[in-house]
């Protein structure tokens, strides 16, 4: 999921999902882009509907700051890469 919110505007949001998910992966890495700076959130797990869950509620954190998050295909980044 991308945004571009600062990393420090949602980093206590995403500590908190992280302790709601502690199996799941969640990673924030910021970025500049095509001229603006943007920030990755980035979760890796096993479990298909816990991923599902905590990829709600992270686009659903950028919402509630004012962002728009912008959902990216894992699997079609990684051939484009």
């Amino acid at each position: 999921v991308l945004c571009t919110l600062g990393e420090g505007d949602v980093a206590a949001g995403l500590a908190a999902i992280q302790k709601a998910h502690p199996d799941i992966d969640l990673g924030s890495y910021p970025q500049y882009s095509r001229g603006h700076f943007r920030v990755s959130l980035v979760m890796r797990g096993t479990d298909a509907a816990a991923l599902d869950g905590c990829r709600d509620e992270v686009m659903g954190l950028i919402r509630s700051l004012g962002g728009t998050p912008e959902e990216i295909n894992t699997e079609e980044a990684a051939a484009d890469a």
